[in-house]
């Protein structure tokens, strides 16, 4: 790595080695999903580019947990026509899919319509501070992300937001796209408003979901996220994004919801 540091290593074509600054708040072993679905989103984004065409929707379902070790990407095609295409993709590690995705891409919408769209509710970035979660392993994804709450915080009960923004790139030598950046935090969605103690509760999500009505412009995200959590049946975490211009898009996660208690 030449001193630098970066998610991944590219070893081949399509083969990553992970590095420790992928691991997740839960341990050195597992990965936080957010890097390796921007990884999975960096393959849609050069399967067969076009100037014209922009991705709209990212959906990445996480099979298990994703393992800080090597890892390979693989992307196809599944509808290919004038003005939409659908791209599908896996992430494996040792010879297991551990996510699979689909993208939609749409030609890009004309420029002289009228722009439509949510303002902006999130407070500017704050000039400091760092979240810290109780017990979370701090010293992969949490110690290369900047994280910053504008409104509520950990394991509060009323909604939440919080400024995010990635320290290093997914790969060394190349700068993060809007999208990457966009999924590296998104997964984070879920933490951003946690309003059960994971040390008790955790609450895992199974699924990402991204859609982004335009690029995010700048280096750090805005999630404004609100966890619905229901007894004896289950919960989601719906998230509005943001740059520092205004809305850019949403995501969602449905949460598997469990007690540590449980046998």
């Amino acid at each position: 790595m030449s001193g630098m540091k970066s998610f991944y290593v590219q070893v081949e074509c399509d083969q990553f080695d992970s590095t420790e600054f992928t691991a997740g708040p839960w341990g050195p072993d597992t990965q936080h999903a957010g890097p390796p679905s921007a990884l999975l989103t960096r393959a849609f984004e050069m399967y067969e580019p076009r100037e014209s065409t922009r991705l709209a929707r990212v959906a990445v379902d996480i099979l298990s947990p994703v393992p800080v070790d090597r890892l390979s990407v693989q992307t196809a095609s599944v509808i290919s026509r004038r003005n939409v295409e659908l791209l599908e993709g896996t992430v494996c590690a040792g010879g297991t899919t551990v996510l699979r995705g689909r993208a939609w891409r749409f030609s890009k919408a004309p420029t002289g319509i009228p722009a439509v769209g949510a303002q902006r509710t999130i407070s500017p970035v704050p000039d400091q501070g760092t979240a810290k979660l109780p017990g979370a392993h701090m010293d992969g994804y949490m110690s290369v992300v900047d994280w910053r709450f504008a409104s509520g915080g950990f394991m509060q009960r009323e909604p939440s937001s919080a400024w995010l923004r990635p320290r290093i790139p997914l790969l060394t030598q190349e700068e993060l796209t809007p999208w990457q950046r966009t999924m590296i935090v998104a997964d984070s969605g879920s933490g951003v408003h946690m309003p059960l103690n994971p040390m008790e509760t955790p609450t895992v999500n199974c699924d990402l979901v991204v859609t982004l009505d335009r690029d995010p412009v700048g280096d750090w995200i805005g999630l404004e996220a609100a966890t619905t959590i229901v007894p004896d049946a289950g919960g989601t975490t719906n998230v509005r994004i943001n740059d520092e211009d205004g809305v850019v898009g949403s995501s969602s996660q449905v949460l598997f919801i469990r007690s540590r208690t449980e046998t």
